[in-house]
């Protein structure tokens, strides 16, 4: 199963550090809209990326670098041939517990403090340090590269916060909280049971609201009605499938949740632009060439 969960484990609890690079051939090039607690590190290196970050939403092209704030919805359309690399740390594992650094970093954690989400193009002390990252995390994995990589992460952070990069804002409301813990409880329930006949009553029922306001809160949150994400989820694990398996059409659009293989197919062509079939006709294409 495509797992888009928070619960993703990003390295593991000795590094906690993990990189990605992906392409048009990754089964996650399109970033499906979710969340985790550790930061993130973005930066475009070809094409364009159609970023939401929280209620933000940037056309990122080329040489452009986001930081993701731990806790922040996010998700992604990629198009134009588009590769972005992505650097998941856990900043707080990274440093002793009795550090100073633990004061900043519990605030970032309480969301009292947030640092810019769009860095821009080169932006001024970060450039060298994440080609310095990306060559560690990608090229070069020698014994020790875990000291290296950690110190670049440090040094990344430490020019943000000298740049003051950030803003300080008061402590989040309870209802807000209470809200974002309604909405990831859904998205839980979609990443988990998108196979199953799930109605709009059904996910507001999850996020204990009235499915009027369920719906206008959620797409606020994502850009799209709670069935619109649903749908996407959906097509998204299909393509993964026709991508990784010889499944049949039938088999995967009924154990993906639609009803039937038409609607399997208008709801890929719409998302993708082109129909399962013609889909994995390309990949093949491919394969052979």
């Amino acid at each position: 199963m495509l797992d888009f969960r928070e619960k993703i484990s990003h390295g593991n609890a000795k590094f906690p550090v993990a990189s990605y690079r992906i392409t048009p051939d990754h089964p996650r090039y399109q970033m499906a809209f979710h969340w985790h607690p550790e930061h993130e590190i973005l930066y475009v290196v070809r094409g364009k990326l159609s970023l939401m970050l929280g209620q933000n939403e940037y056309e990122a092209r080329a040489g452009d670098m986001f930081f993701i704030q731990g806790g922040t919805f996010h998700s992604g359309v990629a198009s134009e041939q588009c590769e972005y690399h992505c650097f998941v740390f856990d900043l707080e594992r990274l440093i002793p517990r009795e550090h100073k650094c633990n004061e900043l970093i519990e605030q970032l954690n309480t969301l009292t403090v947030s640092i810019d989400e769009q860095l821009g193009k080169d932006p001024e002390g970060l450039y060298g340090t994440y080609c310095a990252l990306a060559d560690r995390l990608f090229s070069d994995k020698r014994e020790g590269h875990e000291f290296t990589v950690t110190g670049l992460l440090l040094q990344f952070v430490g020019t943000l916060v000298e740049q003051e990069r950030f803003v300080r804002r008061s402590q989040p409301t309870e209802h807000t909280l209470k809200m974002l813990s309604n909405i990831r409880n859904v998205l839980y329930k979609i990443e988990n049971e998108y196979a199953q006949p799930l109605t709009l009553e059904s996910l507001a029922a999850t996020a204990n609201l009235s499915p009027n306001y369920f719906c206008r809160f959620f797409k606020r949150m994502t850009s799209r009605s709670p069935i619109e994400y649903l749908i996407a989820y959906r097509v998204n694990v299909a393509e993964h499938l026709l991508r990784t398996t010889d499944r049949t059409m039938t088999d995967i659009a009924l154990g993906c949740g639609f009803t039937d293989v038409s609607h399997f197919i208008k709801y890929f062509r719409r998302e993708k632009g082109i129909t399962p079939k013609q889909f994995r006709v390309s990949l093949n294409d491919r394969q052979t060439q």
